[in-house]
């Protein structure tokens, strides 16, 4: 007997490692420069979690105020970020309800379109507060 959803969805096995980084941190794809190239190649080391060690905490909070200012690292930290957790938790997601990725991300965007258009209760706007 096949399997359900079957080629429907993609192996939701560990991450694959950032084995391109070394090249994607120097090529973002936001098309703006990075004016600080130095930094920036310091990206695969934070993703990899060695700028935490011993030695390289003033690397890390250089790199840190630096990805604040700039649009093409920071666009690489978003980058990394929905391939590392985003994209896996909708793949997971997906597999669990037996649909495609595109299919969750559809209905998802109609939910987010229907709770927009609908009014929050006024005591729930003091809640937020």
């Amino acid at each position: 007997m096949p399997e359900p959803n079957r080629g429907r969805t993609q192996n939701l096995g560990a991450p694959k490692p950032d084995s391109h980084l070394g090249t994607f941190a120097t090529k973002p794809k936001t098309g703006v420069p990075c004016g600080h190239p130095e930094l920036q190649k310091l990206l695969p080391a934070l993703f990899a979690g060695s700028l935490a060690k011993t030695g390289r905490q003033v690397e890390r909070r250089r790199l840190e105020r630096h990805v604040r200012t700039c649009a093409a690292c920071r666009a690489i930290c978003v980058e990394h970020a929905h391939r590392t957790v985003t994209l896996p938790i909708l793949k997971e997601a997906a597999q669990q309800f037996g649909i495609t990725v595109p299919e969750l991300q559809r209905s998802l965007e109609r939910s987010a379109a229907r709770m927009a258009r609908t009014p929050m209760p006024a005591a729930s706007c003091h809640a937020l507060r």
